[in-house]
């Protein structure tokens, strides 16, 4: 009889961690996917900076890799707990707070604060790069289904989080170089986004911390792309252009 239900109890263990391994490798898979197309749009060459020595690449490299590490580890569960007191504190804000930097872009543009580009390109960065994040966004959280701290589904990884953290960086992009406090201020929305997340038991440290890194990720690696438009060359068209890559396509 204890045979059996040691056999029972190995056969779930193994079950369990075989479902772990899956996931993993899923996330895994997706994290391959930017560092890749980095390579293509970098070109990278012995003569050039490589990913690793490069900080908008590497830091939301780092926080998904955290995001990972502490997707199985016990800390989750104890910095959930110790979120309990701030339970019932501002209640559903994060839910307009993750669009606070896309409302900045947007007040600036109307006032025509000079930035990196145009309205016109603004509104073509700000389109890839929220269509790409968001994408990915749902399609690791409908490929791990994930269950939430309060037990909902599809907590891996935060969306909200994701969304906070790409406007913020795409306004980060547009005004770095000619106004870096304007620059850097949607990332304290971001950053309260994600804290209100786990705060309201909504998701798990782990959750934030790679949809943190995969909203900082993909705008940075849009922002690398020297042109993005429709361009006729004959009957090749060009979607955007690189250093290295042209990404066309015909019409038929």
């Amino acid at each position: 009889m204890n045979t059996d239900k040691s056999k029972l109890d190995l056969s779930v263990f193994l079950l369990d961690e075989m479902k772990i391994m899956k996931k993993h490798l899923i996330i895994f898979s997706f994290c391959l996917i930017p560092i890749l197309l980095y390579g293509q749009i970098e070109g990278i060459k012995s003569d050039r900076t490589i990913w690793y020595n490069d900080g908008e690449i590497m830091l939301p490299l780092t926080m998904m890799a955290l995001g990972v590490m502490t997707y199985v580890h016990p800390v989750k569960k104890h910095i959930q707990l110790s979120t309990l007191p701030y339970r019932n504190s501002f209640v559903g804000f994060e839910d307009y707070l993750q669009f606070g930097p896309s409302l900045i872009q947007a007040t600036v543009s109307i006032l025509n604060l000079k930035g990196r580009n145009n309205v016109k390109n603004q509104l073509k960065y700000l389109l890839i790069s929220e269509v790409s994040t968001l994408s990915m966004v749902y399609l690791l959280k409908i490929s791990i289904n994930e269950t939430r701290p309060n037990g909902g589904r599809w907590s891996f990884p935060s969306g909200h989080t994701a969304q906070g953290f790409a406007s913020a960086t795409i306004l980060y992009q547009q005004y770095k170089n000619s106004h870096p406090i304007l620059a850097y201020s949607g990332y304290s929305m971001a950053l309260a986004t994600g804290l209100l997340r786990v705060a309201h038991n909504k998701h798990w440290v782990n959750d934030v911390l790679f949809g943190a890194g995969l909203g900082i990720l993909v705008p940075n690696l849009v922002h690398r792309i020297k042109k993005i438009g429709i361009r006729k060359q004959g009957k090749l068209h060009t979607l955007f252009t690189t250093n290295k890559i042209s990404l066309i396509y015909t019409f038929s």
